[in-house]
């Protein structure tokens, strides 16, 4: 698989929360993995979610719905999710999107992990 057409999700539990980092591209067909990750991770009902963006190179419409849907899991109980090290282009749609608005994007996982 070509670095294009895979994702690959990373769980790892901090003292101070929970990091998912999402590697490769999020297109509509590799979705599913993307949510139910997410999914197993809100239902530990974390303090923080930081989303590590800075080996994601792609993601679909579907996949920043996993997101939102994350974070509205995450906030419900009283957590906060955090997107961290968007590339470029990543950082242009979570701008065009508003997203960026709703959920605070910082520029390294420790920033977002002592921004709790």
């Amino acid at each position: 698989m070509s670095k294009t057409d895979a994702l690959s999700v990373e769980v790892v539990k901090h003292d101070d929360g929970v990091v998912v980092s999402l590697v490769g591209s999020a297109s509509m067909d590799l979705c599913e993995r993307l949510n139910a990750a997410l999914l197993d991770v809100c239902q530990t009902k974390p303090r923080v979610l930081v989303i590590d963006l800075a080996r994601l190179d792609f993601i679909c419409s579907l996949g920043l719905g996993c997101i939102v849907v994350a974070y509205l899991r995450v906030t419900k109980h009283g957590g906060k999710l955090m997107l961290a090290n968007p590339q470029p282009t990543i950082n242009d749609m979570l701008t065009t999107t508003k997203l960026g608005g709703l959920m605070p994007v910082c520029s390294s996982i420790e920033e977002a992990l002592a921004r709790r």
